[in-house]
C-alpha cells in the first residue's frame, strides 16, 4: 500500500504508540490536520485485524492503544474459530501466520480450521472465507503428510 508523507507519519506514530495509552487528537495535531489525521487513523484501523489495536471513542476525538493479544484473551477469543477474525481481510491476514512447527501443532490447526469450515458453512456460508480455510487446511494436511510424519 503506497502512502502518503502525511499518512506514513501517522503510522509511524501508531507503530510506536504503548498499548494502553490515551491520546487526545487535538493535543497531537494540528486543527487544520484533524480531519487528515482521523482519515489516516481510521486507514490503519481498516488496515489490520482487530484495528491494528487502535480505537477511537464516540465522537473522534481520542484514540485508544490496546494490546491485541491481552484484548483477545480478556474477552475468550484467543482461540476462536478462524472464520470468527472479522472480515475476509482480517480472516486472510491471520491465516496468513498459520504455520505448525509441530506435528502436535499442525493437528491442533487442522481441527481448528475443520470446525472453522464446518462453522462458516452452517453460519455465513461466505464462499471467499470457505474457500480460505480450505486451501489452508489443505495445505496444513500435506504439511502433515509430508514434512511431520511420526
Amino acid at each position: 500500500m503506497e502512502l502518503d508523507e502525511y499518512t506514513s507519519g501517522v503510522f509511524q506514530f501508531l507503530e510506536k504508540t504503548k498499548s494502553g495509552q490515551t491520546f487526545t487528537i487535538e493535543k497531537i495535531c494540528k486543527i487544520e490536520n484533524r480531519e487528515r489525521f482521523v482519515e489516516a487513523v481510521k486507514l490503519w484501523i481498516r488496515s489490520f485485524p482487530f484495528g491494528g489495536g487502535v480505537e477511537f471513542n464516540s465522537d473522534y476525538s481520542k484514540i485508544k492503544i490496546f494490546d491485541i493479544n491481552i484484548y483477545l484473551k480478556m474477552n475468550g477469543m484467543e482461540r476462536t474459530l478462524y472464520n470468527q477474525k472479522g472480515s475476509v481481510d482480517d480472516i486472510r491476514c491471520t491465516l496468513s501466520f498459520v504455520k505448525p512447527d509441530t506435528r502436535d501443532k499442525a493437528l491442533d490447526e487442522a481441527e481448528r480450521l475443520t470446525k472453522s469450515i464446518e462453522n462458516e458453512k452452517q453460519n455465513q456460508n461466505r464462499t471467499t472465507v470457505i474457500k480460505l480455510l480450505e486451501s489452508k487446511k489443505a495445505r496444513v494436511d500435506r504439511l502433515i503428510e509430508t514434512k511431520l510424519k511420526d
